[in-house]
């Protein structure tokens, strides 16, 4: 008999674009082109989560999670700011270490302000910072990672698989 591949879905936390990872301008994402990933390039502050699993690592600093399904795929999510024009003000995790989640349920929400020196340069009530997520599969255990849509996506879209 055959072993049938067990698939892990991968899921938008948000809406956005979905971009290779070559394509971002953070220096410190440029680093992780070695990693098997995309990115997800939105304007949202509300994100859900991308896999069912486990919530193995999540930052003091809630910028970062890494989530491990049962088959022992890992994915993690960074949260960056694409530009200068917004800082992060403050992270709202809604999930804990060695939490179990399901995906699209919430992950965390963070909220923007504007750094002194770009006071003027920006409008006070609309927020157009774009926030990069490198999306990374770790531990896949010899997987091939898929994506399936570049380009617009709506939060809860099928974005990507690992088989």
């Amino acid at each position: 008999m055959f072993a049938r591949k067990k698939i892990t879905k991968i899921f938008a936390p948000a809406d956005g674009d979905i971009v290779e990872l070559k394509n971002s301008t953070n220096p410190l994402i440029k680093e992780l082109i070695a990693k098997e990933g995309f990115i997800l390039k939105t304007h949202k502050q509300s994100f859900l989560s991308p896999i069912s699993g486990k919530v193995v690592m999540s930052l003091k600093t809630k910028k970062a999670y890494k989530i491990k399904n049962k088959a022992g795929v890992q994915v993690l999510l960074f949260l960056a700011l694409e530009g200068n024009y917004w800082v992060f003000d403050k992270f709202f995790s809604k999930v804990d270490n060695n939490q179990k989640i399901k995906a699209g349920r919430p992950l965390c929400d963070v909220s923007l302000k504007r750094p002194k020196s770009n006071s003027e340069n920006t409008s006070k009530t609309e927020v157009n910072q774009i926030i990069e997520i490198p999306i990374l599969t770790t531990s896949n255990n010899e997987k091939t990672l898929k994506v399936l849509k570049f380009g617009t996506v709506k939060k809860g879209d099928l974005i990507a698989i690992l088989k």
